[in-house]
């Protein structure tokens, strides 16, 4: 079992490197939506002070629903 995958496994640095780019890229476009959503450009955006950010909390139910109400959604 590769060292990253244990419980208390450190990530290599080459490894780390992306992950924290990643991360970065995914706060920053966070951030622009936030503006986005307060300062609208023509008709985008809501004039309310919504945060927005990255969650994946979404994915596991919306991957059942498809699975249930769509037949081309395969596992």
């Amino acid at each position: 079992m590769e060292n990253l995958y244990k419980l208390d496994g450190k990530v290599p640095i080459l490894k780390a490197i992306p992950f924290g780019l990643q991360h970065i890229l995914a706060m920053f476009i966070a951030g622009i939506a936030t503006l986005i959503q307060l300062y609208p450009i023509w008709k985008i955006g809501s004039r309310l002070p919504i945060v927005m950010g990255v969650s994946f909390a979404f994915v596991a139910i919306l991957t059942y629903v498809g699975a249930a109400y769509d037949s081309w959604v395969q596992f």
